[in-house]
């Protein structure tokens, strides 16, 4: 039953979903919904989760194998939910730069997979444990997604807006933290297993307020741009230019990759 679990636990829980359930309808209502379609897609699957996990608690405990299994399936979705608004966040960045973009998803497609196929090898035996070495593979493809736009912005000098540096802060921190949590409750899972759930519960919460913010960024940076089509020196003013150097270095790259040239 539900009433068995900590009542830390239960608030942690609660205040987490409150805040989920308001980014979810701050993006699916609001009027730039259209920017986050993944990323919305992301937390809907989580609250759904939520739901799952109200309704198989309250009616057969924690206890009990099928709830256990049942609930950590699920994650697997959620997870995967997750890293589609990874490389919708790592597409917004780098997409517009057709070669770079063709090298970049290449090596962090690659890069990911092979992290993921390594933890999952690696893992050890047992439900659990082979359940958080999953998770553990899961979590670094993501975070991989993630850091590397970050790396690729910076050696390629991409420009970045506000609120995509807080989105993909977010996805950064919370699957790094997953994954050092993770392979903590692997080893001392009896001492550090009750702390788990509390710690990354905590760790949710504030990366949902960091995505609150970013949303929240967007939304009003966006709305403040004319409707109008503005001249070359408003564009000059509003929009990051791409320097000689990026310029230059994606038409190379998109030559080596045979990159389409976008239809007029």
């Amino acid at each position: 039953m539900l009433a068995s679990l900590p009542r830390l636990d239960l608030l942690l829980w609660a205040l987490s979903t409150l805040l989920t359930l308001a980014l979810f309808c701050y993006i699916l209502f609001g009027s730039k919904r259209s920017l986050f379609p993944l990323f919305a897609a992301y937390l809907g699957t989580n609250l759904l989760q939520t739901v799952l996990q109200l309704v198989v608690y309250q009616y057969y405990g924690t206890v009990a194998k099928f709830p256990y299994g049942l609930i950590w399936g699920s994650q697997a979705v959620v997870v995967t939910a997750r890293a589609l608004s990874a490389a919708e966040f790592c597409r917004r960045v780098l997409g517009m730069y057709r070669g770079v973009w063709a090298v970049a998803w290449r090596i962090l497609l690659f890069c990911g997979l092979l992290i993921l196929t390594v933890a999952v090898y690696f893992g050890r035996d047992g439900m659990r444990l082979a359940v958080m070495t999953l998770d553990i593979g899961s979590e670094g493809f993501v975070a991989t997604l993630a850091a590397g736009t970050f790396l690729f912005v910076r050696h390629y000098d991409v420009p970045m807006e506000w609120s995509e540096k807080l989105f993909g802060m977010g996805l950064t921190v919370y699957s790094g933290f997953k994954i050092v949590n993770d392979a903590i409750v692997t080893r001392y899972v009896h001492t550090y297993g009750n702390a788990w759930n509390e710690i990354a519960m905590v760790v949710f919460i504030g990366v949902v307020a960091l995505w609150l913010a970013a949303v929240h960024v967007t939304v009003g940076a966006r709305a403040l741009k004319p409707a109008t089509k503005p001249d070359d020196s408003e564009y000059r003013t509003l929009i990051p230019v791409i320097n000689e150097r990026l310029w230059q270095l994606d038409q190379q790259l998109s030559s080596f990759w045979n990159a389409e040239q976008p239809k007029p």
